[in-house]
């Protein structure tokens, strides 16, 4: 046989041998198109969670509300005593505009409020569940002046797992929950509920921002996140409004 017939014959034993495998890629490939559309939906990325938006920057100060932030270890756990009258007087940052129109702060803590855990005794009068997991909680103080709470969803998703408060933040929820029993966030229905309950808050310390209101007063300092609620029976004899100061000369 010359070495022309040779080569055209090994052609056509190649061509023979590679048919059947390029006719089952060609199965396979129609298989994985004829697939449901719930399948394939399955391949869908998820939805970015609160923590994933928070750490590519879509979420306001989320790492920080939550304590899942770097700065968080600088936060001394032992509380300091305090009421809702004294954190209402005490002075926001001058570089951190009620708007949040300073972006320094979205990845950074204002001291020393912010790196400061308080405890105070207060009235809780409402709360409402809100889009982003948190309980929104409306405390009074002795004179009648408000403050808010914060109570982030303790779930992975919200709160890093690696968080020295992680296991305080899980704990206080459990604590408003066995109280007040809100139900399940997704099936929350966002309407602000009054309440009537007595209790010493403790929680970090955190300034918030206006999202538009007209009607802004004060330094708008909330308790975010609660680490821990202990219910009282009834105020106790420190439980009230501050004193006056008498009027200078």
């Amino acid at each position: 046989m010359s070495p022309q017939h040779r080569l055209a014959l090994t052609g056509v034993l190649l061509v023979t041998a590679l048919a059947p495998q390029s006719s089952t890629l060609a199965q396979k490939e129609k298989k994985q198109d004829d697939k449901p559309a719930a399948d394939k939906a399955k391949t869908t990325p998820d939805k970015p969670t609160a923590l994933q938006g928070a750490r590519q920057g879509s979420r306001d100060r989320w790492l920080i509300k939550t304590a899942s932030d770097a700065e968080a270890q600088e936060i001394d756990r032992k509380p300091q005593a305090s009421s809702v009258e004294k954190l209402l007087a005490i002075p926001r940052p001058i570089d951190m505009p009620l708007d949040g129109s300073n972006a320094f702060f979205q990845n950074h803590r204002a001291r020393p409020a912010e790196t400061t855990v308080f405890s105070l005794e207060a009235d809780i009068v409402d709360y409402r569940q809100m889009p982003d997991g948190d309980y929104q909680v409306t405390i009074k103080g002795a004179s009648g002046k408000t403050l808010k709470l914060e109570m982030p969803n303790p779930a992975p998703e919200f709160v890093d797992p690696a968080s020295k408060f992680a296991s305080d933040v899980k704990a206080a929820r459990e604590q408003f929950d066995g109280k007040f029993h809100p139900g399940k966030p997704e099936k929350a229905d966002r309407t602000v509920k009054q309440v009537v309950g007595h209790a010493r808050i403790t929680g970090v310390g955190f300034f918030a921002r206006n999202y538009g209101s007209s009607k802004v007063e004060g330094n708008l300092l909330q308790i975010h996140p609660v680490l821990k609620i202990e219910w009282l029976e009834k105020p106790t004899e420190e439980f009230v409004a501050p004193k006056e100061e008498p009027a200078k000369k």
